[in-house]
């Protein structure tokens, strides 16, 4: 096919990579983007940039949700591609662990469970 909305895209060189990461931080408001004496923005690396971006993502219930549907439909075409039977692969409602310091409720995982009967 020629091009269309499901194209896989090339992967980006480290130098488009960098400048995307350098134009989205400077567009986005952190509260706590270091500043220089006359209070612009500081040039960090690229690699500080990154962290502070990744940090200030919101991620929601929905997106971890939707994000667990995605990866259990994934695991099970994978099962089913190794010649297990897709009749006897079920996936289970996700569940989002609740909050706490040392428990991030969000932290990937996946859990197999396997059935004799």
């Amino acid at each position: 096919g020629s091009g269309g909305a499901d194209a896989a895209l090339p992967p980006l060189s480290a130098e488009q990579r960098t400048r995307l990461i350098k134009q989205l931080y400077d567009d986005t408001r952190l509260p706590d983007k270091p500043r220089n004496l006359v209070g612009m923005a500081k040039t960090l690396p690229v690699a500080e940039m990154e962290a502070m971006l990744v940090a200030a993502m919101p991620v929601d219930a929905a997106a971890g949700r939707a994000l667990a549907q995605q990866r259990g439909r994934t695991v099970r075409e994978l099962l089913m591609a190794k010649g297990l039977a897709g009749e006897r692969l079920f996936l289970g409602e996700p569940k989002l662990r609740p909050e706490a310091p040392d428990n991030p409720s969000w932290v990937p995982q996946a859990q197999l469970t396997l059935s004799v009967n």
